[in-house]
Parts: structure tokens; C-alpha cells; sequence
């Protein structure tokens, strides 16, 4: 999903009268500076590291901070009449069902995905890997006073989660040179505690004990909720499908020294 290149838009709305499954012209909206916020947890059972949130006693030598800023850009949208009070948004080449209500409408879509690794080996070593997402996605905007304008905001909010399990110290030799499983994927979320010279305490080896249990495990939770306002003119009376392919025509956000004129 592309909702990240989320900028100034433009798209057909319906306005009556004409048959279901028209398109109705094109309008261009400008979403301002995205708002975000979200939190997020972290557990884990390991001896000599511990969740980088979790470092409160001030002796975490790591301060992390990310912050970005970018200009808003272009890209045109389309909205299709269903049946009924429905009717269908494309934006950034997704679709995105919908209802109108007089001069309010709403577009929303939920997208989830499950992904679950597992090996076993004759009950003695196991690796397994968990991961969940769910994005929402929600437009709502209204037709403004004035003819040809409307204003609105998109929320989209982000839940994954992701765990991960591996046997600590497995007891059949075929098996040793598989320990270890536990990647940057994983061990990113968390901090090593250990003296400087001694084992990284973040990963997981099977001469060494490093957890507080048969199997050593992480447990992330992140939610993520960012929000644009929008405002609109209409365009034209034209469809995309009449006048090209306009999906793809965007104007993106922020300034990449790539897209310098030559």
C-alpha cells in the first residue's frame, strides 16, 4: 500500500442524475502536513538485554528521535456512484468503498495481513516467527458553500504486531548450527546489557544460556495514527479513463535531489 505518498489529490465526484458507474470529473485537493502520533510496547525474557523502551533507570546510553518535514504535492483521484447511497474512491491506484450522505461522503477501507513461520525439529528446537498488521484507511470530506470546493481530512492508523520465539539451548546436535535465528529484524527492538568484551546479549547462541526460560522470545506491539486535513477545486468534467491514465501522474511530496529540471 502507497498511503505514505499521500499529497494533493484530484478526483471525480459524483453529483446525480447521471447512471450508476459513471465517472464525473476530476478535483484537485491538497492534503496539508501530516499529524502523527502512536505508541507502542515490548516484552522479552532475555537474561543480559531488555527493550529499548524499557531502559527508565537513565542508563541507557541511546536517545532515538526521527522527525521529517515535507511539502505537499499532486496526484489525481476518482470518485465512481455505486448503487444506492454507494459509491467508490480511487486514489494512489487503490480503490476504496464508500457512502454519500447529501454533501458528505466517506471512503474506508481496513487491509490486514497474517504471516506465521514455524520449524520444528522433533520437539527439541523451535523457531518461530509471528507478524500481524492491520491499516485502516478513512476518507471524509464535504462539498464546500461555495460551488466546486469541498473540505475534509484522511486518517489512516497502523497496528502490527510481532513475535518471535527460538529454543535457548536445544539438546540434539543436528540442530545447534540452526540456533541463532533471531535476526536484526527482531533484535533491533532491544538493547545489549552486557560489559563491553563480553556477548552481545541481544542474540541467541546455543553454547550459552541467554533467557529466563526454555525459549527465548520478543513480543512488539506498534500503533500508528496519522492524520491530514484536505481541501478541494474541481478540475474537470472529465474521467480518467477519458483523458489517460492519471493515476500515475503525481507531483510527490518533499524535495528529492532527483527531480531537479536539467
Amino acid at each position: 500500500m502507497r498511503i505514505p505518498s499521500l499529497l494533493p489529490v484530484a478526483f471525480a465526484l459524483t453529483l446525480g442524475g447521471c447512471s450508476s458507474g459513471t465517472t464525473y470529473g476530476l478535483w484537485v485537493i491538497s492534503l496539508g502536513t501530516p499529524a502523527t502520533s502512536g505508541t507502542s510496547s515490548c516484552d522479552e525474557n532475555y537474561d543480559h538485554a531488555r527493550c529499548l523502551e524499557n531502559s527508565t533507570d537513565g542508563s541507557s546510553k541511546w536517545t532515538i528521535e526521527d522527525n521529517a518535514q515535507v511539502s505537499d504535492g499532486l496526484q489525481f483521484v476518482e470518485v465512481l456512484e455505486g448503487t444506492g447511497d454507494g459509491a467508490f474512491l480511487v486514489f494512489d491506484g487503490q480503490v476504496y468503498p464508500g457512502t454519500l450522505d447529501k454533501d458528505a461522503f466517506t471512503f474506508e477501507w481496513k487491509s490486514t495481513t497474517k504471516s506465521l513461520h514455524s520449524e520444528d525439529f522433533e520437539g527439541d528446537y523451535e523457531f518461530i516467527t509471528d507478524e500481524n498488521s492491520v491499516i485502516n484507511t478513512k476518507f471524509t470530506f464535504t462539498l464546500g458553500k461555495d460551488a466546486g470546493t469541498l473540505s475534509g481530512k484522511l486518517a489512516q492508523t497502523v497496528t502490527s504486531t510481532y513475535n518471535v520465539k527460538e529454543t535457548d539451548q536445544p539438546n540434539n546436535d543436528q540442530v545447534l548450527g540452526y540456533v541463532g535465528q533471531i535476526d536484526d529484524d527482531a533484535t533491533r527492538y532491544l538493547e545489549n546489557t552486557n560489559d563491553i568484551g563480553e556477548a552481545d546479549g541481544r542474540y541467541n547462541s546455543a553454547d550459552l544460556e541467554e533467557c529466563q526460560a526454555t525459549d527465548c522470545e520478543i513480543a512488539v506491539v506498534e500503533n500508528t495514527t496519522t492524520n491530514w486535513d484536505l481541501s478541494g477545486n474541481f478540475a474537470t468534467d472529465q474521467s480518467i479513463g477519458t483523458i489517460g491514465d492519471y493515476q500515475d501522474v503525481v507531483q510527490t511530496p518533499g524535495a528529492d535531489p532527483g527531480d531537479v529540471l536539467n
